[in-house]
């Protein structure tokens, strides 16, 4: 047996119990699990409203998304580390609860991470995967659930293979400037722009750039805007939320039970060429129309499309663009292009399921290191 399935199955036995674990099933312990962590949580709020700390209590009872019928809860564990510098909100607040609260935390990831080794043996691998993306919620720090997911640990941070060489490039990550060197940061910051080999205003790149734009380049994506660089980023950004909730709701449509099961134990996967996405970014919708009308006719009546053909989604920025669309038009990218499928799969046949998941996707909304999918109260 595996080793890393020997020490799971030891680690759970001791959290909950021999007996326990082999009479109930992977889901039963994993409801039983979550149901008792509500509990705890609710009762360390109690605690810190009977103390007068009610900035403690708020982020101890929304840390859970409410449980509710039809919805999943996606935990979002990318570019997420406890070992960064406190914030300002965190250091006012309370040192005992803050240990408290880690505690219960930590306790969480644990538990959660034991299971795994349960849904391995019922070969419930898909559900193994999501335990391991829940325990990085609880403890983004987990070493052995980030190496299963393939991260790497650099200077303090867990990093993917993408980042990681980014790294090694001395590049640093902006949420406005996107990838660059780390040398030229401070003058980006400061309002230049390197380009053409020389150093000049942004206004000035603007200008010279013209209907040419600028090419956003991130893990999985390459949006080309003729709007701005920020704007390309902020577009590139929300692309890769959603690719990071698409790629934990729909593992099974890219991985098989065989490769699963190998990344669930530690024998990890065989390195694959995964798709850059094509995406352009107009700046306004009279530009998103004029360069359609001729690949859809109807385009004025749409917000966002993707074109199977050239394997690109085009959208434009503007109040007209929402991000339902956005996340609509991107899932039909996302499933074209990851793996091999009829081009313009649906045009003739099976039309009902490929909307209707590219529209349950539509109800994506963001929480605090989470998102949701789906619900009765849904606008879609």
């Amino acid at each position: 047996m595996n080793g890393i399935v020997v020490r799971l199955l030891c680690i759970a036995a001791i959290l909950l119990g021999g007996a326990e674990l082999r009479a109930q099933s992977v889901g039963e312990l994993r409801a039983s699990l979550v149901e008792n962590y509500v509990g705890r949580l609710a009762a360390l709020a109690q605690g810190c409203e009977t103390e007068g700390l009610k900035r403690e209590a708020e982020i101890t009872r929304g840390w859970l998304p409410p449980l509710r019928p039809l919805v999943l809860f996606v935990p979002i564990v990318k570019d997420v580390t406890d070992d960064a510098e406190p914030s300002e909100e965190t250091a006012k607040l309370s040192p005992e609860w803050q240990s408290r609260f880690g505690m219960l935390r930590q306790a969480q990831a644990e538990a959660l991470f034991a299971l795994v080794a349960k849904a391995i043996d019922e070969r419930q691998y898909s559900i193994g995967f999501e335990l391991l993306h829940e325990t990085l919620r609880e403890n983004p720090d987990h070493e052995a659930a980030r190496r299963l997911l393939g991260y790497r640990r650099r200077d303090g941070r867990w990093l993917t293979v993408y980042e990681e060489a980014k790294a090694k490039a001395n590049q640093v990550w902006d949420s406005r400037f996107g990838w660059l060197p780390k040398a030229q940061f401070e003058r980006y910051a400061s309002g230049e722009r390197f380009y053409k080999g020389k150093w000049i205003s942004a206004e000035e790149e603007a200008r010279m750039r013209g209907a040419i734009g600028w090419e956003v380049v991130t893990e999985h994506y390459r949006v080309r805007t003729n709007h701005s660089l920020e704007e390309g980023v902020r577009l590139a950004a929300r692309l890769e939320r959603l690719y990071d909730v698409w790629r934990q709701v729909f593992v099974r449509y890219y991985l098989t039970d065989l490769e699963l099961g190998k990344l669930l134990t530690g024998v990890g996967l065989p390195p694959r060429a995964m798709p850059r996405h094509n995406v352009m970014y107009f700046r306004n919708r009279a530009q998103y129309n004029q360069a359609l009308k001729f690949k859809q006719p109807n385009i004025a009546i749409t917000t966002g499309y993707y074109e199977g053909n050239t394997k690109t989604a085009y959208f434009f920025a503007g109040e007209e663009q929402d991000d339902s669309n956005l996340y609509h038009e991107a899932t039909h990218q996302l499933f074209s292009e990851t793996r091999n499928v009829v081009q313009n799969i649906g045009r003739d046949a099976n039309f009902w399921v490929i909307e209707g998941i590219a529209c349950y996707m539509e109800s994506l909304v963001e929480g605090d290191r989470y998102c949701t999918l789906g619900g009765a109260e849904s606008s879609i």
